[in-house]
This record gives C-alpha cells, sequence and structure tokens, in this order.
C-alpha cells in the first residue's frame, strides 16, 4: 500500500518540481502512473521550442500568478493569474510566453509518454482569443 506524501512547495526563485508522476525526480515526488502535476515558480520567461500534443493525456494549466501565453490548434489564448486553460488530448498547443514573476501548476492525466513533438518548420497561423 501506498502511503500519502505531504510536502512544502518549494518558493526558491527559478523552481520547477515533479509534485506528482511516473518518474520522480526526487524523494519528495508522488509516483503516479494516473496523474502528473508540475509546479513552476520563477522571474526568467520561458516558452516550449516547439508546439505538442498528448495523444492519451488531458492538460490542464493553472496559472496563480504572472500569465502564461499558449497557442491551441493554432489560436492564442492569455491564461493570467486565477485562470486555467484545459487541453483535451490530441490538440497541439505549445507555450508561447511566460509572464513573470510566474507560478503555475500544470495536471496532465494519464501519466504516461505520450508527448508528441511538431517538426519546426510546421507553422500555425495563430489568432488571438477573444
Amino acid at each position: 500500500m501506498r502511503k500519502p506524501v505531504h510536502r512544502k512547495l518549494e518558493v526558491t526563485t527559478d523552481h520547477w518540481a515533479l509534485v506528482s508522476g511516473r518518474s520522480p525526480t526526487d524523494a519528495l515526488s508522488f509516483p503516479s502512473e494516473r496523474l502528473q502535476v508540475i509546479f513552476n515558480h520563477t522571474s526568467t520567461p520561458w516558452q516550449d521550442a516547439v508546439a505538442h500534443a498528448h495523444r492519451e493525456s488531458d492538460e490542464i494549466y493553472i496559472v496563480l500568478e504572472g500569465k502564461m501565453v499558449i497557442a491551441v490548434d493554432g489560436e492564442l489564448f492569455d491564461v493570467a493569474a486565477n485562470e486555467v486553460l484545459c487541453v483535451p488530448s490530441g490538440t497541439v498547443h505549445q507555450l508561447m510566453d511566460v509572464e513573470v514573476p510566474h507560478r503555475s501548476l500544470v495536471l496532465r492525466s494519464p501519466s504516461v509518454n505520450d508527448k508528441v513533438e511538431e517538426t519546426p518548420s510546421e507553422s500555425v497561423t495563430i489568432a488571438r482569443s477573444t
């Protein structure tokens, strides 16, 4: 039987932590085949190099502080603090920008290795959502 895991989230600048997932990054990560949870806390903007999709997993972005700009099937979404964006499995998406300071949670289920990256030469026309 697995035991509960209780921990304090790191609040140091520029920190990324796998809270739960298939491949725990440290002894405090909760191993799970069903759920991946990532906690981001950064003062440095970043973005995905290429668009990608997940064959089986749904992905949810929850912004606690700052903003994420995410392209989903060619449409830009500004996801601000206290907002959520749900991306269904099979949907092409790309993190375009992160406004700092930034804190967010990214949840993906099931926690499987199903990421499929687009090739950099594939271009998508992007329209901003309203």
